[in-house]
This record gives structure tokens, sequence and C-alpha cells, in this order.
């Protein structure tokens, strides 16, 4: 099963690793589930999860980035047809779509559509209820 995940999942897998995104994150880590990326993706990780106000080791995060990329599937996207409330959010969708993937995971499920022709787009817990 392939999916793609917003960067405020992995955010808060960090910050609480009891919730629904550390499950899934254990999931991506333990190679049940696969991740799907492209470098814009990997880039926003990076770039959130070194924002001071999360206080994560940059040493922590580096390692995590590397081992997705070493676990994950790389694709290149490109633009779909489909416009969204906020550009930034492009990138996962695009992602999705061109790699097939099976679900998009978010915290912010308004900011995209809840289906398109191949994927759901869900929240954490609702992944992990359809999963188990």
């Amino acid at each position: 099963m392939k999916v793609v995940l917003d960067t405020n999942v992995i955010v808060s897998a960090l910050i609480n690793p009891y919730g629904a995104p550390a499950a899934i994150l254990g999931l991506i880590l333990e190679e049940k589930i696969e991740l799907c990326y492209d470098m814009r993706i990997l880039v926003e990780y990076r770039d959130v999860l070194m924002r001071p106000k999360f206080g994560f080791v940059q040493t922590e995060i580096d390692g995590l980035l590397e081992y997705i990329k070493e676990i994950g599937s790389l694709y290149i996207a490109t633009n779909t047809s489909i416009r969204l409330k906020d550009p930034d959010d492009s990138p996962f969708l695009e992602v999705a779509v061109v790699s097939g993937a099976d679900f998009l995971i978010t915290g912010n499920i308004k900011h995209f559509p809840r289906k398109t022709k191949t994927q759901s787009v869900v929240t954490p817990k609702e992944f992990l209820s359809i999963i188990t």
C-alpha cells in the first residue's frame, strides 16, 4: 500500500509518539506501507522540522529523512489539473497522483479534495481505522 504524508503528520508523529500519526510513521519505518515523496516534500519536511519552536535535534531529523529516502519511493511529480486553496499543498497531491498512492494522509483535511481519481484523502485516525 502506498501513501503520501503531509508534513503535519510527520510533525505530529514526532511530538506525540502515542498518537495515530506516530503509528503511521512506525508502519512506514517498519516498511509495512510505502511512503511516496518527491524532493519538494523532503525539503518541506526538513524546513518545518528544523523550526526552533519544535526543538527537534538536527541529527535526528537528518537521520529520519535519510531513512525515508532509503525506504520510501522517490517520484518526479507533474502538475495536476486540481487546484488547491494553498499552492504549498500541491506537491503532496501531485505525488499522490503520479505514484498512484492509495492514500494521502493529512491533519488538514479541508485543504484537499476528499477523493481524487485514484486516492482517498484521509486523516491519520481515518487511515488507521481503514487498515485495521
